[in-house]
């Protein structure tokens, strides 16, 4: 204790010293505490599932299909289901967005249709009534559906109500019945609030589409890599159950991929939160080499100090202790205000940071990330008394007593370590800002991508036509018909029209419309087994809105014959394709989800190709086929579209006047996801930009620390050489050649730190491989750029000492000696 007072009295003698040391502490700690806590809520703390390291997510890759991640057929999920020697247990599931009614208001909720195993795989409990059970699924179980609501929706929308087992809501207008709510925390897969069931059909179980999400609980002792090796093992036998899977597994080469589902969920998030965690771990050196470098300044100004303090009888115990006490005073104060600036980080990165990350909501200050911080604040205050104990081991009482301060204090090799600090902090900053230049040269790759369309100045909303009174592609047809008529009337409006999915939106249902495709001609005829396309369903107007250029052909007309085969316009990749030389105009497909009374789609024009699922992705092969004409009748009913208005005025301000129509045309009719194109394509390089920031945001504080580190020792020199340069000028040196003299020291240090930042860049930045796009992790323009701003910085931050340093008379060296 008496240590403690003494250090505090010290450090309240020094109020600059302390300032600088404890805010440069809480910046070092405050950034890995901030970046920890995200980690810890994306990849470390566990799944909110029992035993969730058994839990896998099972897909399949189809490369002879051009599909390197697939779903399951139904098919495929039956085989495995009753085969497989390896899962407790298996289940499929598809997401999807309806229509809620029955509780304080209609609301857009997000569902999944699950099969019934679903709830026990992920070992879920109830907090009210029971969850699916196998005898759920049987055609005669139940009157009414039966459906499972998340705890979260349970409150927000039935206020609790502990009477809500057996009541009805309705989805999408169809009635279903509540026989459970689950305990809170569980929203698997993407934040779901309602589950129901959705079996396949063990009679006629589709085998080609591979659409469905599936999850499955291992067997105690069983490997995500055991269990991919037992399902590629029963894939050859599918053809023994469901005969018409031969094409799908000759042609398409396909094959079961396990995966973890901590991994599934994370992604190549885990890659960019590992790096983040990196930088500022760097961050954190730097800040405690800028402290370390106050230390020995300390250190070397308080020598005759502690030598009346030795000579009084100090043991060098009680020095190092004293210097411990010194330090504890400042890391555990910066530990705490280090703390804060996180808590402040976190909730604004959980605020505005992307949504597409997993559990980043979930980012918190608890109980671990306390730990975390205090873990580094004790290694800060470690190394940090490190430096006055080192000293005082070399410590010299004779000389101390006998020459004094100042002619002792320039030694050489206290001035080689300080140096070395500031060479470290150049190295790391050097590290961190080529880190960043590569994700901002990625950034603007990506930025620099066309999309295929112009999302500028157009609006999208999503409507959901509810069965009733939609259950009819007449009914639905005609509100259609009479949305866009009254939306393009309005004023500032440019053109309007709807697509099944938006490009760029990542919705789940995607792939439930990619289908194989046969061509007219093809070897084999309509048996040839083709390339999985997507179908994008579209009303009138939609290809003129989004400015989607036609490359050939022509348009469709708005009204087609209920008896003439559906015309359908292809995309640029899918004409190259599939034909020879890319002329697909006139040219006959065969869709294989479309009735069988059309057994031929003509191709009457090509469209430009458009990034569908992520900006960076290649143009997938897209078919665009015509809601609105009568023949798609048995193959597709509008009720879920994406109404998309370009517009002559800031697209936003239409949202009153579309919302308006659409109730004067079903007062009961809700929008959702309203929001203007340009944000949807901005969403899709969120992940991206998030990473940018945090680098740029790290690599900015590291070059504040290391020019403030640079300054601090060239200052320092200068005033330790004040006599020297005094001499100098005696002797006719000219202001010029005292500045050029200071500025070579301090590049001098700078060049040392960069030929080892140069190799700690080449390291940090080979973990940022995955996370880049149109640039390699060793590109030489981000390294060079990175060196000279360094460079630029050294230069600026040494002529402010230089300056002062020219200035330096003899008469002046003489009154500082």
């Amino acid at each position: 204790m008496n240590d403690l007072r003494y250090a505090l009295r010290t450090l309240r003698r020094s109020p600059g010293f302390t300032t600088v040391a404890l805010l440069t502490i809480a910046i070092g700690i405050g950034a890995n505490t901030a970046v920890f806590s995200l980690v810890n809520a994306v990849l470390i703390q566990p799944l909110p599932y029992r035993e969730p390291e058994r839990l896998v997510a099972v897909g399949h890759t189809a490369p002879g299909l051009g599909i390197l991640k697939a779903g399951q057929s139904e098919a495929t999920f039956l085989h495995y289901q009753q085969h497989n020697r390896v899962f407790d247990a298996i289940a499929v599931y598809n997401e999807n967005v309806v229509n809620l009614s029955g509780g304080t208001g209609p609301e857009r909720v997000p569902v999944a249709m699950v099969t019934p195993s679903f709830f026990s795989i992920l070992g879920a409990s109830p907090a009210l009534g029971r969850l699916f059970s196998p005898d759920d699924a049987r055609p005669d179980a139940h009157q009414v559906p039966v459906v499972v609501l998340s705890h979260g929706l349970w409150r927000r929308q039935f206020g609790g109500d502990r009477d809500i087992i057996g009541r009805t809501v309705r989805l999408n207008e169809v009635p279903r019945e509540v026989i459970g709510v689950l305990n809170p925390g569980l929203e698997f897969p993407r934040r779901t609030e309602i589950w129901y069931l959705s079996s396949p059909n063990p009679a006629a179980p589709v085998v080609s589409l591979l659409a469905f999400s599936s999850i499955a609980r291992l067997k105690r002792g069983v490997s995500p890599e055991a269990a991919q090796t037992d399902l590629n093992r029963l894939i050859p036998s599918i053809t023994d159950a469901y005969p018409n899977a031969s094409r799908l597994l000759e042609g398409a080469r396909l094959r079961a991929v396990v995966t973890s589902l901590r991994d599934e969920s994370v992604g190549d998030v885990a890659t960019a939160l590992w790096v983040l965690l990196g930088a500022t771990g760097f961050v954190l050196l730097i800040a405690c080499a800028n402290v370390a470098n106050l230390f020995l300044v300390r250190a070397e100004h308080r020598q005759k100090e502690v030598a009346v303090r030795a000579a009084l009888g100090a043991a060098r115990g009680n020095l190092a202790r004293h210097a411990l006490a010194e330090s504890v005073l400042l890391a555990v104060p910066g530990g705490i205000l280090g703390v804060a600036m996180a808590d402040a980080v976190v909730y604004v990165v959980v605020a505005f940071g992307p949504t597409n990350i997993p559990r980043l909501d979930e980012a918190r200050i608890d109980g671990w990330v306390w730990v975390f911080a205090a873990g580094l604040s004790i290694v800060a205050a470690l190394a940090l008394a490190a430096i006055p104990t080192l000293r005082c081991s070399t410590f010299n009482l004779a000389a101390a007593l006998q020459e004094g301060l100042r002619s002792i204090s320039g030694g050489p090799r206290r001035e080689r370590a300080r140096r070395a600090l500031v060479a470290s902090q150049v190295a790391l900053a050097l590290a961190l800002l080529t880190g960043a230049g590569l994700m901002v040269r990625t950034f603007r790759h990506l930025s620099a991508i066309d999309p295929g369309f112009d999302p500028h100045g157009v609006l999208t909303m999503e409507l959901a036509l509810p069965a009733t009174p939609y259950h009819t592609y007449q009914a639905s047809a005609h509100l259609w018909y009479a949305l866009l008529e009254r939306v393009r009337a309005l004023p500032g409006v440019e053109a309007a029209g709807a697509v099944s999915d938006l490009p760029l939106r990542g919705e789940t249902m995607k792939r439930y419309y990619d289908t194989p495709l046969d061509v007219e001609g093809s070897p084999g005829g309509d048996e040839a087994l083709s390339t999985m396309v997507g179908m994008r369903f579209f009303l009138p107007g939609y290809i003129e809105t989004m400015r989607i250029p036609m490359v050939g052909g022509r348009g469709l007309d708005p009204q087609g014959r209920a008896d003439e085969p559906t015309p359908v316009l292809a995309s640029s990749a899918l004409g190259h394709r599939f034909f020879r030389g890319g002329v697909a105009i006139g040219r006959r497909l065969h869709v294989r989800r479309m009735p069988s009374s059309q057994q031929w789609n003509t191709v009457v024009g090509v469209v430009g190709d458009v990034r569908d699922g992520a900006i960076q992705e290649e143009p997938p092969l897209l078919l665009y086929v015509p809601v609105l004409n009568r023949s798609v009748a048995e193959t597709f009913n509008p009720t879920h579209m994406s109404l998309v208005i370009r517009a002559r005025v800031p697209p936003l301000s239409l949202t009153g006047a579309v919302r308006a129509i659409v109730h004067d045309l079903d007062p009961d009719l809700p929008i959702a996801n309203v929001q203007p194109m340009e944000r949807i394509v901005a969403d899709s390089t969120a992940r991206t930009t998030f990473t940018m920031l945090l680098l740029l945001i790290a690599a900015v504080v590291a070059l504040f620390l290391g020019a403030i580190g640079i300054y601090g020792v060239v200052s320092y020199t200068v005033t330790q050489r004040t006599r020297e340069i005094g001499v100098r000028v005696a002797l006719g040196a000219r202001p010029l050649d005292v500045s050029c003299l200071v500025v070579r020291q301090g590049i001098a240090i700078t060049l040392a730190g960069l030929v080892v930042g140069v190799l700690a860049a080449l390291g940090l930045t080979r973990y940022l491989g995955s996370l880049l796009f149109g640039v390699k992790s060793s590109d030489p323009v981000t390294f060079a750029t990175a060196v000279i701003l360094l460079l630029v910085i050294a230069v600026v931050a040494s002529y402010l000492p230089a300056r002062r340093a020219a200035r330096v008379g003899p008469m002046v060296a003489l009154r500082y000696e």
